[in-house]
């Protein structure tokens, strides 16, 4: 019975959190998701002790992580993918690539191990989206321009980090190349599924119309893609890659199959930015160890953090070729270059693999942290002005 109580305090704490901490951000202007981090590490086990680090809080926020991606993957909107045509999509992939390569050459010049590399160009939708949200302008050219560029820097960030996973483990040998068979295996179900649903959704199209209804009572649609989700994460896991890519395709073909997505991708959101993601971001907090911080990791986060603003800016300005204003370019760099989720999700991983020690993976996760409180400051300060001069609404 101790357990269980255990158990009902922490997710009581993680319920509170997600509730109360929005509030506390909108007077604040910091991003929630930062706050929520900083709340987990005020009531963890290293402060407060009231949230507890165990096996179920750990799947919680595994499992926010996964919804998490899911609905970043959702947010592509592939209708303006293809209005900007293949020749503005080779400019973003060119400049996703550049974020890259400038953050290998900072790497090699620091002599650093090129993990720090992945962590430095990439990008992670998750704390842009929700900036984005709070500021109203998800659906902006800005917003769309944001999710566009941040979902090709996500996409070669996690197949990045997979095949840095996948090469550390295996090195150069057989069972290299059965793990990527692997990872292939996973992207050709991932395409076979999506051209089955896109067949079945010209055969019948009252079916995936009723999955799209704003008024379900069975809430049909929300149940398919969750079955979806978890159906690509399992396989995903199973075949020795991240969850998290498996629960981004699953997303993507979401997105692809259902182009009139806007009341399902509402509810699911409700489900997952109403309490999942809110988890994932206190158990990043929680898990936060302050007794690793030392002089030289706070001095290597700060170069880290003036590393990612160097190099997201100037791969941004491919944004001028869609029509975006060198002011609204330079802001969407600057969000951009706070990739809260996907550094911490590195830094796990260069830990495991050892690639870093613990006081490296400390600056990694300090590196998310300050960038996910001054960049999107600075976002703030460059972009989103434009939303209140035109009339949008700036979410609570």
């Amino acid at each position: 019975m101790a357990g269980a109580d255990q158990h009902l305090l922490s997710f009581l704490v993680l319920v509170a959190g997600a509730a109360g901490i929005p509030l506390l951000a909108g007077r604040l202007r910091i991003p929630s998701p930062v706050l929520l981090v900083g709340f987990g590490l005020l009531v963890g086990p290293q402060v407060l002790g009231w949230l507890h680090v165990d096996e179920v809080t750990g799947f919680l926020g595994e499992l926010g992580l996964i919804v998490l991606m899911f609905l970043a993957g959702m947010e592509i909107d592939f209708n303006g993918l293809a209005a900007r045509g293949g020749r503005e999509l080779l400019w973003l992939l060119a400049g996703c690539l550049g974020a890259f390569g400038l953050a290998g050459v900072a790497c090699l010049a620091l002599e650093l191990d090129p993990i720090y590399g992945l962590a430095l160009g990439a990008s992670s939708l998750g704390l842009p989206l929700a900036v984005l949200k709070e500021v109203g302008r998800l659906r902006s050219p800005l917003g769309q321009s944001v999710i566009l560029l941040g979902s090709l820097g996500e996409f070669l960030t996690v197949l990045g980090l997979t095949l840095f996973s996948l090469g550390s483990r295996h090195g150069f040998s057989l069972e290299l190349l059965w793990a990527l068979g692997k990872l292939l295996a996973v992207l050709a179900v991932a395409g076979a599924a999506l051209r089955s649903l896109v067949a079945l959704a010209w055969w019948r199209p009252q079916l995936f119309a009723h999955l799209v209804k704003k008024e379900d009572g069975s809430e049909l649609g929300v149940r398919m893609t969750l079955v979806l989700m978890m159906a690509f994460s399992m396989l995903a896991w199973l075949a020795g890659v991240e969850a998290i890519v498996g629960a981004f395709v699953a997303g993507a073909v979401t997105a692809y199959v259902l182009r009139g997505k806007a009341v399902l991708e509402e509810k699911l959101s409700a489900v997952g930015h109403g309490l999942l993601v809110p988890v994932f971001f206190t158990m990043v907090g929680a898990s936060f160890e302050p007794g690793l911080i030392s002089p030289d990791s706070l001095l290597l986060a700060l170069e880290l953090t003036g590393l990612a603003l160097a190099v997201k800016l100037l791969p941004a300005l491919v944004l001028l070729r869609g029509g975006l204003s060198l002011r609204e370019s330079l802001a969407a760099g600057m969000l951009l270059a706070a990739p809260l989720t996907l550094v911490v999700a590195i830094s796990a991983v260069a830990l495991e693999l050892g690639a870093v020690d613990g006081a490296g993976r400390t600056s990694l996760v300090l590196l998310a942290l300050a960038a996910g409180v001054v960049f999107p400051i600075g976002f703030h300060w460059l972009g989103a002005k434009d939303a209140t001069a035109s009339g949008e609404t700036r979410a609570s």
